[in-house]
């Protein structure tokens, strides 16, 4: 890959490289950290007709509209975790080595299935993209890693896991668990790293204050869902819209979601504690979700009633509305996370990072259907940004 390098002419400072960086966490990470003083370059992967300096360029706008103020700008890598080397040139690859001593390795894909081999999604980005990631680290003499990898390496466990907690004896429910589990065997492996902090979020909401997301995975899924089907079902005498459908769980199974702007706060905690570096932190709420807040929360939305939580005691011939098969369709993918959640030991977390986890209460799901709504559910046009010019630090 032809690259040029082009940053300001003080290199003095060091860099942490981070993967990832338009993802729903890389965005966060990179506001976040761009706004406490750290020295970034961020490995961004090209798209046809919208090159890398202008997407971190469309983000980092999109935040600076939201705070109010303006943010420094990180040095932009065109790359791919896919690609050795990340996809990155000799020039590239003699510039992370002079000025980068630090790597967070973001970049992953939340897919659950593959065709069946080692070189597909999601292995292609989570398994061998980390293994570049760590080829890379080594070729550039970085020995300090932050790694992201999830609490679901657990696999089919359902109790009380701890952080130092790391095995594969209970198997895994998809290949997203087994390529994170073997992705995190590799890091925990490298020789190379001295230093190696290992970050394992639960599942991720979007902003607690805003809404915010930009991708419509977890709980999105169910929302999009309802709020697509819901308002098209018939209404009562009272107004309310009837939803009348029959649901295999309890209604109080506990569900491990946070929100994204709290795992940016928590990281960055974190990354900027040096004491805090070389450990493992499970980031999980101190309160679950359940269903039935979940569905209490949409009768308010959408003025309706008429879900019934039955566990296992629906007929095996019973019929749901047509519009409830559309849903539970479209949310089989996750069939495999309801009937139980593991309990996340968040001990390590509590010590160095103290920061109380916003509640995913009623209020907070109204603006993620709110939000949702607004963007069209991911279809709203990007924005529009001018390339940067000439003196911002790119590559």
């Amino acid at each position: 890959m032809n690259q040029h390098l082009r940053v300001t002419p003080d290199h003095a400072e060091n860099y942490a490289l981070l993967t990832g960086a338009t993802g729903l966490v890389g965005q966060y990470l990179m506001r976040d950290l761009l706004a406490s003083g750290t020295h970034l370059a961020v490995l961004v992967r090209p798209k046809k007709n919208d090159p890398p300096e202008v997407r971190v360029e469309r983000i980092l706008q999109h935040w600076e509209s939201e705070l109010g103020h303006s943010l420094p700008r990180p040095v932009v890598l065109s790359g791919d975790v896919a690609e050795p080397n990340l996809g990155f040139s000799d020039t590239a690859c003699q510039w992370i080595e002079r000025h980068c001593d630090r790597m967070i390795h973001k970049a992953a894909i939340l897919k659950f299935h593959s065709p069946g081999n080692r070189v597909s999604e999601p292995w292609r980005t989570n398994f061998h993209g980390t293994a570049h990631a760590l080829d890379l680290a080594k070729r550039c003499h970085i020995q300090s890693l932050h790694y992201v990898s999830t609490a679901y390496v657990c696999g089919n466990r359902n109790d009380r896991i701890l952080e130092t907690d790391f095995d594969d004896s209970h198997g895994f429910r998809n290949e997203y668990e087994r390529t994170k589990f073997e992705a995190e065997k590799l890091v925990r492996a490298a020789d190379h790293i001295d230093s190696l902090t290992v970050y394992r979020p639960v599942v991720l909401s979007g902003d607690s204050q805003t809404g915010f997301t930009s991708t419509y995975h977890g709980l999105y899924v169910y929302l999009r869902l309802f709020s697509m089907f819901v308002p098209e079902q018939s209404r009562d005498e009272h107004g309310r819209i009837l939803t009348p459908v029959k649901v295999p769980l309890q209604g109080d199974e506990p569900r491990n979601v946070v929100p994204v702007d709290w795992v940016s706060n928590v990281f960055c905690e974190l990354f900027g504690n040096p004491e805090a570096h070389g450990r493992t932190y499970h980031m999980a709420p101190d309160r679950c979700l359940t269903p039935s807040e979940v569905i209490e929360a949409c009768y308010d939305y959408f003025n309706s009633h008429g879900v019934e939580f039955c566990g296992d005691d629906i007929p095996d011939d019973h019929r749901h509305p047509e519009f409830a098969e559309r849903i539970f369709d479209n949310i089989a993918i996750y069939q495999q996370y309801e009937s139980n959640d593991p309990q996340f030991d968040t001990a390590n977390l509590k010590r160095f990072a103290n920061i109380a986890c916003p509640p995913i209460d009623a209020t907070t799901i109204h603006r993620y259907l709110d939000f949702g709504n607004a963007d069209n559910w991911g279809k709203r046009r990007p924005l529009k940004v001018a390339r940067p010019d000439s003196q911002e630090r790119r590559a």
